[in-house]
């Protein structure tokens, strides 16, 4: 049986526990810092489900790797480090694997999304621009899933060329993709994307209910990395394009 690492001990790390418990995954254990983690007793079959903050993750992705132990990890904000972990994966023959997002439904939105968006990208009528809510504690704003939503966009929609997040003052420019963000309430997290012209407007959205979805995709994919025989750098899109085919 997979042993998994819960490293993180936050609102999706309680949601993690509370969804192994659910699923009678009962060989797992909680880690709630680095020097816990450095006196971790690693299994063979161990893998950790990391859900921290940056820049303190890089830390563990170096001491996991260092350790050979396979890392599926949903921190966001270290984009700026990802050539630095490619090439310590490398170095390990590690296993690592990213999601923005674990939820299968996001994922679904993602391919809904970006279809919408090539239809639109011929229709310059359209204005488009994007906004995202959570509850006060989230860590970062734009969310990861925000910055994932928005570059979909400016991928498909050539007119739109950067993506410009939090309070403008002042007129926005066309040519700007605005995606703005809200902190308040109990939102577990809610995006959407308007396709906004003259005479009516089309509105893509995706509303998590709960941290499930999240929970649940996270573990997916620590099952399947610990089960990989193959070493490397993977996001969840090469887990999504595997099982959903």
């Amino acid at each position: 049986m997979t042993h998994i690492i819960i490293l993180g001990y936050g609102k999706m790390g309680q949601a993690i526990e509370s969804a192994c418990l659910s699923r009678a995954l009962d060989k797992y254990q909680i880690i709630k810092s680095l020097d816990e983690l450095q006196t971790c007793e690693f299994e063979k079959n161990s893998v950790v489900i990391e859900f921290t903050r940056a820049p303190q993750c890089m830390e563990n992705y170096k001491f996991l790797m260092q350790k050979n132990v396979p890392v599926v990890t949903g921190t966001t904000g270290w984009d700026d480090h990802e050539d630095e972990i490619k090439s310590l994966v490398q170095q390990h023959k590690g296993r690592f694997l990213y999601a923005a997002n674990f939820s299968i439904g996001v994922h679904l939105f993602w391919a809904t999304l970006e279809k919408a968006a090539q239809l639109f990208n011929a229709q310059d009528k359209y204005d488009v621009y994007g906004h995202e809510v959570h509850h006060p504690m989230k860590a970062d704003s734009p969310s990861g899933t925000a910055v994932k939503t928005a570059q979909i966009l400016l991928d498909n929609i050539t007119r739109k060329k950067k993506q410009v997040s939090g309070d403008v003052s002042g007129p926005v420019p066309k040519e700007d993709l605005h995606f703005s963000a809200s902190r308040g309430g109990y939102q577990f997290g809610e995006h959407s994307v308007m396709f906004d012209g003259p005479d009516d407007m089309i509105t893509l959205t995706h509303h998590a209910k709960n941290r499930d979805g999240f929970a649940n995709g996270a573990i997916d994919c620590a099952l399947w990395l610990e089960r990989k025989n193959h070493d490397g750098y993977y996001t969840i899109n090469n887990y999504l394009k595997e099982v959903l085919t």
